[in-house]
This record gives C-alpha cells, sequence and structure tokens, in this order.
C-alpha cells in the first residue's frame, strides 16, 4: 500500500494512499450537494479525481495551489468537517488530520515522527492497547517510514549527510533503499540543499524511480516560488525521459505526471510529447484495467489544456465500456 504526504503551508503530514481515497471520496461527496460550485471548487474536485483514479504509486492534494485565500480555505474547512461524521472508519483520522492542518493545529512535517495515525488491524490494536503494548501500535504505524526516518536520525545525530547517504546504501531491501533515496532527495530539496537532493536523486537505480523523483522535486521546487531551481531539475527529468524507450505500459504513468509538470512549467511542446507517448504505451495493452484509467486522466488533461477533439479520439480509444462513458460524459457537460 502507498503512501503520500499532504501539505499544505509549510506543515503536513502522511497517510496511505487507501485512506487518502476514501477521505477525498467521502469529502467530494459533500462539496457535490452544494448546487452551484465554484469553478476552482470544480477544478479541484477534477484533480482529485485524476488522483484517485490514477495509480502513480504518489497522490498530490495540491492545497496550496488552490486554497490562494482565506476564504477558500475556510470553505474547504467547512465542508471538511460537515464530512466528517460520513467519513469510512480507515479514512477518518486522515480527515481529522487535514481539518487540524487547515485550521493551523498541526505543525508535523515530513521528517516527523508519524506517531498520529493509527493504521494497524483495528482487533490487533485493542488488543495491543490492553496489554498496554504502545510501541507495537507505534511500530505498525511507522513501519513503512521507518529507512527514512533512521536516516534522518543518522543525518541528525552525526551532522553528516555522507553517513546517511552510506545509511541508505546498506538497506538490504532494494524497494526500501529506493523509496528512501527519493525520499531524502526531496527533503533535502526542500530545505534547500539542492546539490544534495541532486546526489540523492542520482543514487536511485530504477531510471523511472530516478526520473519521477526529479519531476517530484521541480514541482515542489515550483510551488515554493523556486521556479528557475525547478526548471533545472525538471529538464533533467525531461532529457532522461527523452532517451528512455520502455517497452512495458507500466511506466506510461511516468510520462503522464511528466507531462502535466512541464505543462505548468509552461513547456506546453514537450508537454504533449509525453502525453502522447503515455497514450500510445497504454493503449498498447488495452485490456489491463489501469489503462483505462490512465487514458481517462490523458484525455482530462488534454481538454483541460484546449485540446479537446484530441481529448476525445483519446476518450473514443478506451476499450473498457464504463470508463469510455465516463470520459465522454465529461467532455459533453465539463463542470
Amino acid at each position: 500500500m502507498g503512501s503520500s504526504y499532504i501539505e499544505y503551508q509549510g506543515f503536513g503530514f502522511w497517510s496511505r494512499d487507501a485512506y487518502i481515497e476514501s477521505w477525498l471520496l467521502t469529502l467530494m461527496t459533500e462539496m457535490r450537494k452544494r448546487p452551484e460550485p465554484e469553478p476552482w471548487q470544480s477544478a479541484l474536485m477534477e484533480h482529485w479525481h485524476v488522483q484517485i483514479e490514477i495509480d502513480g504509486g504518489c497522490m498530490s492534494l495540491d492545497l496550496d495551489e488552490f486554497l490562494i485565500d482565506s476564504a477558500r480555505e475556510r470553505t474547504v474547512l467547512s465542508l471538511a468537517k460537515q464530512a466528517l461524521p460520513s467519513s469510512e472508519p480507515h479514512g477518518r483520522r486522515t480527515g481529522e488530520l487535514l481539518i487540524q492542518l487547515l485550521e493551523g493545529q498541526l505543525r508535523t512535517n515530513e521528517a516527523s515522527l508519524v506517531d498520529y495515525l493509527d493504521w494497524s488491524d483495528e482487533r490487533e490494536t485493542s488488543r495491543n492497547r490492553a496489554s498496554g503494548d504502545r510501541d507495537s501500535v507505534a511500530d505498525e504505524s511507522i513501519d513503512m517510514f521507518k529507512p527514512f526516518l533512521e536516516a534522518l536520525d543518522v543525518f541528525e545525530d552525526t551532522g553528516s549527510i555522507d553517513e546517511a547517504f552510506q545509511y541508505i546504501e546498506r538497506i538490504d531491501d532494494w524497494r526500501d533503499r529506493e523509496s528512501t533515496f527519493k525520499k531524502m532527495a526531496k527533503y533535502l530539496a526542500r530545505h534547500g540543499d539542492l546539490d544534495q537532493a541532486r546526489r540523492f536523486s542520482d543514487a536511485i537505480h530504477e531510471e523511472t524511480g530516478r526520473i519521477q523523483c526529479l519531476q517530484e522535486i521541480a514541482r515542489d521546487l515550483r510551488r515554493k516560488g523556486r521556479g528557475e531551481a525547478g526548471e533545472r531539475f525538471l529538464e533533467d527529468a525531461y532529457q532522461r525521459a527523452l532517451k528512455f524507450n520502455p517497452d512495458d505500459s507500466d511506466t506510461a504513468f511516468i510520462f503522464f505526471s511528466l507531462s502535466i509538470e512541464l505543462y505548468d512549467f509552461g513547456r506546453v511542446t514537450d508537454a504533449l510529447v509525453f502525453m502522447r507517448r503515455a497514450i500510445r504505451l497504454e493503449s498498447q495493452n488495452p485490456d489491463k484495467i489501469l489503462s483505462h484509467k490512465l487514458l481517462w486522466g490523458c484525455s482530462i488533461q488534454l481538454a483541460k489544456w484546449g485540446f479537446r477533439q484530441e481529448a476525445r479520439t483519446v476518450a473514443e480509444s478506451i476499450q473498457e465500456e464504463s470508463f469510455r462513458k465516463i470520459a465522454l460524459d465529461r467532455l459533453n457537460n465539463p463542470q
């Protein structure tokens, strides 16, 4: 189960993607009860739909981009409070934390101890609490972040980024190792150490993971007003992706997400190149359910960019009837 970091105005929290999805569906149900949502609310819901439907290993709520003033913040906060009683149990804690974040009460960041979520099985959690085994409950909650948090501990205890790098190199499980290099690269970029961020991103062995890391760093820097620095990381991701010729449609999401970032940086022509590469790759595997989802997402993005005829062509090419109908309905009835 993947995890993502939800951020707003410099603070945030980690949650599992399945729980974020559950909470967002509840929140959007509440948002749709409004008779005439404002354009920014429709755009926000559309963005969240894409995050939910397209499994890219990392969800981004983009709160800082959409909640650009206190009126929007108050609106989403009010809707979140109204939605919370209807939340499913496994999404409720994520909703509570989002409310605290919007209220300015949550002061954690990506490096904080992940002791604010209870993710273990409810019955097992109850047994652990009943027996007084609090460490067991906490361990279950932070297990997926343990390598990253330990790398940060090494960095903070020794004051040496080299020691942290060497610690990560010694992690046995390659997935944990790659994930920790990525988390550390993004952490360092957020804190202004761009040279070390590049060093840690370069240590990611899998090319798709490296490209995605560079693209996400570029996105984070752009959102923090450091567009020039973000452009350098994006250009690196772009050049690597140009040379990357996968025959596996599972990598199409990398091209899809890169195309969106290129567009947001004003590089429309480059964005279209990678959007079309993603479409071609996904079209090679029409029977895969994730292919239907990604093609649906490509259609939405192309329509947003003003390429409505191309968006319709993509939507009509979706083999699975339910996804094709949803995509065409969105084009025929834009919110």
